[in-house]
């Protein structure tokens, strides 16, 4: 071989060992946490919410995956509270139905809302700047109607929602033992 061709893969082997071996001690090139790369479990907790004219509902806390260490879930009826004509059919009645207050002093949509259904009961969600505290943080309101009565949810934690929070908060609602309590509540 060729002094040239020598040092040139010399040269090339050292380059590659030296990417291989930097790789692992890049301060960005982190291992995914042990949250993250966890399963998410959703645990029912005692209602937090402090007394107010509706009777309490249920709440979950969220763990594992990408819930973050706060997200929690609150749900319950309210019955006789919606527009029995149209439901909940804008934000401003998702603003009147929705239990934001219980986790914030201060709110304003982040976004407009968009329909949604749960279990086929038709209602609203929409994010939100939530403000408590003076810390502010995100939630998303949910509510969906039937017979004048509305089921209303509250996706929170203490401060931003976590990337994939929404669609986890998404999905636990939509599981079929949470669609039966909720339409139970509103239907009945």
């Amino acid at each position: 071989m060729r002094r040239p061709d020598i040092l040139l893969g010399a040269g090339a082997a050292a380059l590659v060992a030296a990417t291989v071996l930097a790789v692992p001690f890049r301060p960005d090139a982190r291992a995914p946490s042990a949250a993250a790369a966890s399963p998410v479990a959703w645990r029912e907790v005692g209602w937090s919410a402090p007394f107010d004219p509706w009777p309490g509902g249920r709440e979950f806390r969220c763990s594992g995956g990408g819930c973050g260490p706060e997200l929690r879930l609150s749900i319950r009826p309210k019955i006789g509270f919606c527009n029995c004509a149209t439901g909940v059919a804008d934000d401003d009645e998702l603003d009147r139905v929705g239990d934001l207050d219980l986790v914030a002093d201060e709110f304003g949509g982040s976004a407009e809302g968009r329909p949604l259904a749960i279990g086929g009961l038709p209602g609203r969600i929409r994010a939100y700047r939530v403000r408590r505290g003076g810390r502010d943080g995100e939630a998303l309101a949910i509510a969906a109607a039937a017979n004048c009565n509305v089921v209303v949810a509250t996706l929170s934690s203490g401060g931003s929602l976590p990337g994939t929070a929404r669609a986890e908060g998404l999905a636990f609602l939509q599981r079929p033992e949470m669609i039966a309590w909720a339409r139970q509540a509103v239907e009945n």
